[in-house]
Order: C-alpha cells, then sequence, then structure tokens
C-alpha cells in the first residue's frame, strides 16, 4: 500500500514503504496518509510511529551517514533560505497589515465617495429638470419673439397708414379751412354789396317820399286845426306805392 506524506508544508508521494523510509527527512514524527485517502476529506492524517509497518521499517533502517561538506553546504544554504524566508514572510506580513489599514481606509474614502455621487447624482437631476424648464422657457420666449416679430411687422404696416390716413386728414383739414376762408371772404363781399344796396334804396325811397309829399301839399290839401304853425302829419306809404319791393329782412350768414 502507498502512503502520502507530509513533508516541509507539501504533500508528496505517494510512496511505497521502501521508499519512503529512504527518504531522509521522514521519521517517526511524520504525518502519513493511506492512498486511498488522497489528502481529501476523508483522508486520516497520522503519524509515522503509530502505522505498524512504517515503525518496522523505521526501527530496522540503519543509522544515517555522517554529513558530508556538500550536506553541510545543502544545510548553510537551507538555513539561509529559511531566514529569508521568515524575513521576507515578515515583510508581507507588515505589507498585509498596511494593506489591511489601506483597505479600511480605502472603504471609509470609498463610502464618502459613494454618498457624494450620490448627491451628484441628485444635483444632476435636479440640474436636468431645470434644464428642461430652461429649454421649455426658450422655447417660449422664441414663440413671443416670433409673435412680436410678426406684430412688430403687422404695427408697422398700421403705423404707415396710420401715417397716410393722418395726412390725407390734414390736407383735407388745409382744403375745408381754406375753402372756408373763402366762402366767409365771399359771404362777407355779398353782405357788404347787399347793405350798400339797401341803402341806396333807403336813400332813394326818402327821396321819393319827400317829393310826394311836397306834391300833396302843394295841391290844396287843408290844413288840420291848430293854427296855421301847426306841424304837418307825414302819412306813411307802402313800399309798393313808391314802386320799390317788399322789405325782407337779412341774417348774418351762418358758417
Amino acid at each position: 500500500m502507498k502512503w502520502w506524506v507530509y513533508s516541509d508544508g507539501l504533500v508528496c508521494g505517494p510512496y511505497y514503504p521502501e521508499t519512503l523510509t529512504r527518504r531522509p527527512s521522514f521519521t517517526s514524527d511524520s504525518l502519513v496518509c493511506p492512498e486511498e485517502g488522497e489528502g481529501g476529506a476523508a483522508a486520516q492524517w497520522l503519524r509515522a510511529g503509530n502505522v505498524r509497518t512504517l515503525r518496522a521499517m523505521l526501527e530496522g533502517r540503519p543509522f544515517p551517514p555522517d554529513p558530508t561538506l556538500d550536506d553541510v553546504a545543502d544545510h548553510r544554504r537551507l538555513a539561509e533560505r529559511l531566514t529569508e524566508l521568515e524575513s521576507a514572510a515578515r515583510r508581507q506580513a507588515a505589507e498585509l497589515k498596511n494593506l489591511a489599514q489601506s483597505e479600511g481606509l480605502l472603504r471609509l474614502e470609498l463610502g464618502r465617495k459613494d454618498l457624494e455621487l450620490k448627491a451628484l447624482n441628485a444635483r444632476l437631476a435636479k440640474a436636468g429638470s431645470q434644464m428642461a424648464a430652461v429649454k421649455a422657457l426658450e422655447e417660449g420666449l422664441r414663440a413671443i419673439m416670433e409673435g412680436l416679430r410678426e406684430q412688430g411687422a403687422e404695427g408697422t404696416a398700421l403705423e404707415a397708414r396710420l401715417s397716410g390716413f393722418a395726412a390725407e386728414i390734414a390736407r383735407s383739414i388745409d382744403r375745408a379751412d381754406k375753402a372756408a376762408a373763402e366762402s366767409l371772404r365771399e359771404a362777407a363781399g355779398l353782405v357788404d354789396a347787399t347793405r350798400a344796396g339797401v341803402l341806396r334804396s333807403i336813400k332813394a325811397a326818402e327821396k321819393t317820399l319827400a317829393a310826394l309829399v311836397e306834391e300833396r301839399a302843394s295841391a290844396g290839401a287843408p290844413p288840420k286845426k291848430g293854427g296855421r304853425h301847426a306841424r304837418r302829419v307825414r302819412q306813411q306809404l307802402a313800399p309798393s306805392e313808391l314802386g320799390l319791393p317788399d322789405a325782407v329782412p337779412l341774417d348774418p350768414p351762418s358758417f
């Protein structure tokens, strides 16, 4: 039956007992396991001195020969190697400790960064909503500007039309003022001419009336009582008797 052996931190084998007992490092304190165990979960590790077959072979094994110079050199190299390994193990242990501390610091830093990232995501979400609102405002402002631009064009056209209307109204008022002034001058001239004609007619009528009165007086009409110095009463004559048209009242022209 073959045996596994644990030596120098390694599982070696499997070996037959004859081969196993020829290994210089194999002693009664070495740990062995039957081959069927194969070092697995069902392995049964035993001390070689507790296995009868191995113990008998170890007891009958001759004493090892005296070490040679090569064996001493190998032993020295092995000791130096072990010292180096121990130093490396201590360095690695210190490095692992430092790494553990660094890992703790990194975990704390990672936690802070995670909180900062969450806050940043919240700010980004808020900024995104604000950007959407700003974009909507920009669209609304653009629409308002377009409307104002269109209204400005319409307002400019309306202003031009109103200016044209105002100019036309001013010209019409000017023409009306000129026409009114001309009509006023013509009416004033007509009134003056009519007044002069009336005055001439009145003077002519007065002369004709005086002549008629003299004619009747000289015809021998009996004087009335009251003496010779009594004042004669002038009779009123109608315009038709004098050959004149009836008087028509004149009103001043109104504008």
